[in-house]
């Protein structure tokens, strides 16, 4: 008498099957697409600040991955077409960093004494960017923050000033950060309409937009 040993058979997994008369590669590649391109142009859906690095990541990893590393089960099928189509995600998810310009410009002035005083005198508020060409969460704050258009029209009543503490080793530079406490990079100091720093709304470091908008709205 013999046993039967049920030995579980492997199955050839389809590769992707057809939907809507679409391949399931086609259609890969269009739900990569789409994603890329909500997410580009209409980034309030998801986050409050911009789009652009998430789209570039999707349409360069699904190019690259449906266009060149994923393998085809059925050597039948040729799927002619998918080198070229993640060719052209490739080159769009590269150039799509590079397509846009700022929303707004804070209109910064350079760190002067002069002006402070005359803030103080006309009862402005202030704010001021210990910022260094060095410092990577500066650059991310200016390109991220700064130039979005919300921050520049919160930042309307205020005067802009950037410090430029780029060489730590000069000694104007070392009397400005001492004067201000300055310690890390970036920082942004925030002065009330009556010449006094709000020290609570100091901010060290990096910060998004709806955070930072908030933290304007509250000097006084």
């Amino acid at each position: 008498m013999t046993e039967e040993t049920d030995e579980p058979s492997e199955e050839k997994r389809p590769d992707l099957p057809p939907i809507f008369g679409m391949s399931g590669l086609g259609l890969a590649f269009a739900a990569s697409g789409l994603a890329a391109l909500v997410i580009w142009g209409l980034p309030w859906i998801f986050v409050d600040r911009p789009g652009t690095q998430l789209a570039s990541l999707i349409l360069v990893v699904g190019g690259m991955y449906l266009g060149f590393l994923k393998r085809i089960s059925d050597p039948a099928k040729r799927f002619w077409w998918r080198r070229g189509l993640g060719l052209v995600y490739l080159l769009v998810g590269f150039l799509i960093p590079w397509s846009e310009g700022p929303e707004a410009s804070m209109p910064w002035q350079a760190f002067d004494e002069a002006l402070l005083l005359e803030a103080k005198e006309q009862g402005k508020p202030v704010m001021i960017d210990f910022t260094a060409a060095w410092c990577g969460p500066c650059q991310i704050m200016e390109n991220q923050v700064f130039s979005r258009q919300k921050i520049v029209d919160a930042a309307e009543a205020f005067l802009t000033l950037k410090a430029d503490m780029t060489r730590s080793d000069d000694p104007e530079v070392q009397a400005l950060a001492a004067r201000f406490s300055i310690v890390a990079y970036p920082t942004v100091v925030f002065i009330g309409a009556d010449g006094e720093e709000r020290t609570k709304l100091r901010l060290i470091g990096l910060e998004w937009a709806e955070q930072f908008e908030q933290r304007l709205a509250a000097v006084k």
